[in-house]
């Protein structure tokens, strides 16, 4: 049974999704809190035994606000699932969001839309909570920490609304990073009629989401330590981290296609854990791929547990990054796990994978609605350049 809390500041709101959600026999426990102060104190009074699983909260609330309350629900109970419903736009507050919620909805929202996020992210919960996982994402016990230019965004992103130059000097204190964006920002990937040579208009141009997701996937190649005369290649598995992400793009909507590029950018970032914390299984799991030429995602099943897409996910997940990128990420060598009929960001991000290999995708994914046509128009059409290459 999962746990679900909503928050809003408006009790017809809560009556309504009361109504709407018990109407259609969700499988939830459903409880209801008005304003942040009596959500914390639902949350605090939770038991052990019963604790909640998920809190879903409005953004625009008087007194503490949904950014405020997703910040003291993610420092005091990491583990919930949050989700922001949300009907307006309030800049400085969404802003502020972004770091801890792990989704985000729009009002108005259908009782359909609202369960399925709220279990597409509860089942991802479960699946990065395993054992196998646990052992490799923590090690010794201590977490990976965030790239440095990250998590300073991340913080200063959830302080007090910061401005574009106060954001664009933080990104420039790294000559590497700045460097990096704005060769991502003047790529054919973005189409841009001039080049951009200034950090903070790249910023304005990009937006803050879609800058967090970028300014990781350049460090993300930077912090791991490698073995000197591995097999394992940083440089391979960046340029086709960037082949991924851009023809991720080229199989999702508009709207997604943000999310595609940065899931794409970062689905084999478990692989880089791997060469940092397993470097001896992964030397034998790519020998024995050499040899037999079976996926590398099987050989790794069956040495570790566990693969690198799940390895990647928890990572992305402890990071604090949004739930379809992580979903995309955990599931893009087994995308039908999401249960969709046409091309999903998991699916669009597998379909990029064996393309960017040269290879055909699996009959599931060609089976999909729409995704055949959409595969021979890629074949044919004038691609643009990779979004970091």
């Amino acid at each position: 049974m999962t746990r679900v809390l909503f928050v809003d500041d408006e009790i017809q709101v809560l009556e309504g999704l009361e109504d709407m959600l018990r109407a259609r026999r969700s499988p939830w426990q459903l409880d209801f809190a008005v304003g942040g102060a009596q959500a914390l104190e639902k949350l605090a009074a939770a038991s052990a035994d019963a604790p909640f699983d998920v809190v879903v909260t409005d953004m625009r609330m008087p007194g503490m606000n949904g950014a405020e309350l997703m910040e003291r629900v993610r420092h005091d109970w990491p583990g919930l699932v949050r989700i922001v419903l949300s009907g307006y736009s309030d800049s400085g507050s969404a802003l502020r969001a972004v770091p801890v919620a792990h989704e985000f909805l729009s009002k108005p929202c259908s009782p359909e839309a609202l369960a399925e996020a709220v279990d597409r992210a509860r089942q991802l919960q479960m699946a990065l909570s395993a054992e196998p996982l646990r052992l490799i994402v923590a090690g010794t016990g201590d977490m990976p920490a965030a790239p440095e230019v990250f998590a300073a965004l991340t913080t200063l992103l959830s302080s007090a609304e910061p401005s574009i130059a106060e954001i664009a000097a933080l990104v420039e204190r790294d000559v590497g990073v700045s460097a990096k964006l704005l060769q991502i920002v003047n790529s054919a990937f973005f189409g841009r009629s001039r080049r951009i040579f200034s950090v903070a208009e790249a910023i304005t141009l990009l937006g803050l989401a879609l800058l967090r997701g970028l300014v990781l996937s350049v460090e993300v190649f930077t912090v791991f330590e490698t073995r000197p005369g591995s097999r394992f290649s940083i440089d391979r598995l960046e340029h086709h981290a960037a082949q991924v992400g851009a023809i991720a793009c080229w199989f999702v909507g508009a709207e997604e296609r943000s999310e595609a590029l940065i899931a794409g950018l970062l689905h084999d970032v478990g692989r880089l854990l791997l060469a940092s914390k397993r470097p001896d299984e992964l030397e034998e799991i790519l020998r024995l791929h050499d040899e037999t030429g079976r996926p590398l995602h099987e050989l790794e099943f069956e040495l570790l547990g566990t693969t690198h897409a799940e390895i990647g996910a928890s990572l992305l997940a402890l990071w604090g990054l949004p739930f379809p990128i992580v979903g995309a990420v955990a599931n893009h060598h087994v995308p039908e796990r999401t249960g969709a009929s046409g091309i999903d960001l998991a699916a669009a991000v597998a379909i990029a994978d064996a393309l960017a290999y040269g290879l055909e995708p699996s009959a599931d994914l060609l089976a999909r609605d729409g995704a055949a046509q959409r595969i021979a128009e890629w074949h044919s059409a004038a691609r643009p350049e990779a979004a970091t290459a």
